[in-house]
């Protein structure tokens, strides 16, 4: 995968409309629950958010992946899609990208799904479970290189 040509993400927010039906249209966005917003737009540009969206391209690309549209690197259906995409790996930035990126974001995403007594967060909770399924096979080495 890494030196190819990149694969563009296809996946559109219309793909998960049924989501934006929420009081809270944006909680997709893993981001949106774990970093506080900046006041203005120059403290965007140095936010922590920031960061970890500039951090979540690296990963993409390093993958030879690459954002289509509009869409930013923390919304959840877009990161599941680049896990799918990278699912026949063993390449430990993979690893990193569920360690880092993903798992530490649900608990607040999983709050706000909570609060909002949403039918999503079984959804979240099978996520969550596949996730951890998913390390728990590759620290077997139960994953074969496509």
């Amino acid at each position: 995968m890494p030196g190819s040509s990149p694969i563009t993400l296809p996946l559109k927010r219309s793909t998960w409309s049924c989501l934006s039906s929420t009081p809270d249209a944006l909680f997709t966005y893993l981001g949106s629950h774990a970093f506080e917003e900046p006041k203005t737009c120059a403290q965007a540009a140095v936010s922590d958010r920031n960061e970890y969206m500039l951090d979540m391209i690296g990963l993409y690309r390093h993958f030879g992946l690459g954002l289509k549209g509009k869409e930013l690197p923390d919304y959840l259906p877009l990161m599941v899609e680049a896990l799918a995409l990278t699912a026949d790996t063993q390449d430990p930035i993979r690893t990193k990208l569920i360690e880092e990126y993903i798992l530490p974001f649900l608990p607040p995403l999983r709050s706000r799904l909570e609060a909002l007594g949403t039918p999503y967060l079984h959804l979240l909770d099978g996520l969550e479970r596949l996730l951890k399924l998913d390390q728990e096979v590759r620290g077997r080495g139960m994953v074969n290189d496509g």
